[in-house]
């Protein structure tokens, strides 16, 4: 359940985020330090803030960076994984982020297994994940194992001289990513308890999570109600003040009798305010509902 939770809250920031298009987004990991760099090339983003679902909890250092200026950002740990948001106004850049985690490796009869998911939550050209193997390791022979030493099966190992690494690339589609790697040597002692999220939670949660997403970005995107009143005149700013104080929507009659201005007057600030489109206007019964624009936080 907490996987599920995690999940939901981790891709809040998805739906209206969508439009924003991911170039290239290369992750790097270091199995021997637990170290985890991502690379992502971004343009046309759609939104004030960058959000990112790590995979594994980030355990002790963290940093972003925008074309190599440091980045302010929150982190929200929710098992497995973290929730990263970093504030940023740029519209085409690169983000680079380093952090350290755990459980990434597993042990089961013998052998190290790594495991890692990655949910592609926009639309994205192209991605590539790159494990390197602990000093010493070195792939299991398949005819050692029942499982895929390599999953999917479209990664490529190979090697620095020192170390061996198995590398995916892809041009993937919206949804969930997994890769596997199971290799001999040094790797975690621990074994990590129920590693792996049960596919048959995965579509639900990316729907309800990109609903919530949805939700949210379009709340963050709003302006605050309290810029409009530079443009308004004291009579406007009256009546908007009215509104606010009664839920932000009420009926033009009751506006008129809560107010010390004339019916004719009212009607007149009214059509202003709209105007400008602060408000908005709509039939209800013989008299109008005057609405605070969805434009604005409040």
């Amino acid at each position: 359940m907490k996987k599920l939770c995690f999940l939901a809250f981790a891709l809040l920031l998805i739906g209206s985020a969508s439009a924003t298009t991911i170039n290239n987004h290369e992750v790097a990991i270091d199995l021997e330090t637990s170290t985890v760099n991502v690379r992502m090339d971004i343009s046309e983003m759609s939104s004030s803030a960058f959000y990112y679902t790590t995979s594994f909890p980030v355990t002790g250092s963290f940093t972003a960076k925008a074309d190599g200026e440091q980045l302010e950002c929150e982190r929200q740990d929710l098992p497995p994984g973290s929730y990263i948001t970093c504030d940023t106004e740029r519209k085409n850049l690169t983000i680079n982020m380093e952090y350290t985690t755990e459980g990434l490796v597993t042990q089961r009869e013998g052998v190290n297994i790594f495991r890692y998911s990655q949910a592609i939550q926009r639309p994205t050209d192209s991605y590539s994940l790159k494990v390197l193997l602990p000093q010493g390791s070195g792939l299991i022979e398949s005819s050692n194992v029942s499982l895929p030493v390599i999953s999917p099966e479209s990664g490529v190992s190979g090697t620095d001289g020192q170390r061996i690494h198995v590398t995916w690339n892809s041009d993937p589609g919206l949804g969930q990513r997994s890769f596997q790697a199971i290799f001999n040597g040094s790797g975690e002692e621990e074994s990590r308890e129920d590693d792996g999220i049960d596919l048959v939670w995965i579509f639900p949660i990316l729907v309800v999570s990109m609903l919530f997403a949805g939700l949210y970005v379009l709340f963050r995107s709003r302006e605050d109600i309290d810029s409009a009143y530079d443009e308004l005149s004291e009579d406007e700013a009256d009546v908007l003040d009215t509104v606010r104080e009664n839920d932000n929507s009420m009926l033009q009659k009751d506006i008129v009798d809560e107010s010390e201005y004339s019916k004719a007057k009212i009607s007149s600030v009214i059509s202003e305010l709209e105007e400008k489109g602060i408000v908005k206007k709509s039939k209800e019964g013989r008299s109008n509902k005057i609405s605070i624009s969805r434009k604005y936080r409040y």
